[in-house]
């Protein structure tokens, strides 16, 4: 289900290719087991052959297909709430990302980060720093040294809302920036975007603590 409660169908522009290559196979091995089987005279069996041939293939086919679409749903120990949608139809893809989040501070800007872990065991507080596979400082969601994680602020409207769509073209929902398993955290301060002249912006943005968190999962 997306953020709008509405159902959510996975596609992937791979998807031709894949069930393509799968009925080539399977059309191949039905005329090998027909061949080898039909010299023998022995035809009966074929069908279940085929069958289990293909039933294989159709489970490997659903690993081959990657995720499109990833939802977090957002609670803490704070009033803010709501979920997160990411949409990306193919790896390297841009990712869209659908904000449906309330019970932030009317007008008000917050930090907004992919953290490294989606162990909520102790709060949001566990999910670790933010997601840096590579190392870097931090910075804007639009600097060329960024964490992956790093999402900038999110803008409220004068009710505490924020709800609208952006992109993001580092983070991705397979490969080594995957954010799959991993948390959002709604911050309670503004993000500084590593502006701010000491260490911890070059960590945290000096985003302060962590309102709304929750997990990122296959939708």
């Amino acid at each position: 289900m997306d953020p709008y409660g509405q159902r959510i169908q996975r596609t992937s522009p791979l998807k031709p290719i894949v069930i393509g290559a799968v009925a080539f196979f399977a059309l191949f091995a039905t005329f090998r087991l027909f061949q080898v089987n039909g010299i023998k005279g022995n035809i009966g069996p074929v069908p279940t052959k085929v069958k289990r041939i293909l039933t294989l293939l159709a489970i490997e086919t659903d690993y081959l297909m990657p995720t499109t679409q990833a939802l977090v749903v957002l609670n803490g120990d704070s009033t803010v709430s709501g979920s997160v949608h990411f949409e990306q139809q193919a790896p390297g893809n841009q990712v869209q990302i659908t904000l449906k989040i309330k019970g932030l501070t009317p007008n008000a800007l917050r930090g907004f980060h992919i953290h490294a872990s989606g162990d909520l065991s102790n709060g949001c507080l566990s999910a670790g720093p933010h997601f840096n596979p590579e190392g870097s400082t931090h910075g804007a969601s639009n600097s060329v040294v960024r964490h992956v994680g790093d999402l900038g602020n999110i803008k409220a409207d004068a009710s505490g809302e924020a709800n609208y769509v952006f992109t993001d073209g580092v983070i991705s929902l397979s490969g080594p920036n995957g954010i799959i398993g991993r948390a959002v955290v709604v911050h309670a301060g503004t993000d500084d975007l590593g502006k701010g002249g000491n260490e911890e912006s070059l960590k945290t943005g000096n985003a302060g603590a962590r309102s709304a968190c929750g997990v990122i999962g296959i939708a």
